[in-house]
């Protein structure tokens, strides 16, 4: 995804930074502050998108004021603590003296967000007790009538989901289709993820067995 697939619905799905915090926190058992340590690590790094509902710069005229916009990962290289912004998700970054420019250059980014699937990827996926493929697991699942009338992933957040997925698990031996069904059913509560897409998407992993190493 870039820019141009953000849209306001797609920004407004994702976490604000104290809902990521608290997400992380509980998930990993560990202290709010160093809940923020790891989401600003995983920013610089590019492991976490960010998008905000509008930029605007400052001494730079010729850049406009943007909505729906990613938020350039190089940027958290400069983060300093803006007050509120983990609770308003606005932060200012200083640019310092850029093309060439005698005046100190800042951008403000508001209404921050956070992709929800690459936070919740930090958090280690619980090891399913009965194989995903298995009849037992199926009678719960997919021949669940009440299961499938749930409203269907779109195909767009799946791609994303599998994304983040393929990036942390990809050729490691926890790569089979029993770990990535139950990423995406667990990615997505509330929601229905059919075995088929999540293979489809998979490259026809076999159950429990570890995936080829994608080149």
């Amino acid at each position: 995804m870039d820019a141009r697939d953000l849209t306001p619905e797609i920004v407004a799905s994702w976490l604000v930074p104290e809902a990521a915090v608290e997400i992380l926190s509980k998930g990993l058992g560990i202290k709010e502050d160093d809940a923020r340590h790891v989401i600003l690590e995983r920013l610089r790094s590019g492991k976490i998108r960010a998008a905000a509902k509008s930029s605007k710069w400052e001494n730079e005229p010729r850049i406009k004021e943007t909505a729906e916009i990613l938020v350039e990962p190089n940027y958290w290289e400069r983060y300093a603590c803006t007050p509120g912004f983990w609770k308003t998700g606005d932060i200012k970054f200083g640019l310092g003296h850029i093309n060439s420019s005698f005046s100190y250059v800042s951008v403000w980014y508001h209404g921050i967000r956070f992709d929800p699937i690459a936070v919740r990827a930090i958090i280690p996926a619980a090891t399913p007790s009965i194989p995903v493929d298995s009849p037992l697991a199926e009678s719960k699942s997919e021949s669940d009538p009440d299961y499938r009338k749930l409203p269907a992933v779109s195909q767009a957040h799946l791609k994303s989901w599998y994304e983040v997925y393929r990036a942390v698990y990809g050729g490691s031996a926890e790569d089979t289709l029993d770990s990535a069904l139950s990423s995406a059913r667990g990615m997505f509560p509330g929601r229905f993820v059919s075995r088929d897409r999540v293979r489809d998407l998979a490259g026809g992993r076999t159950p429990g067995r570890k995936a080829r190493k994608e080149s």
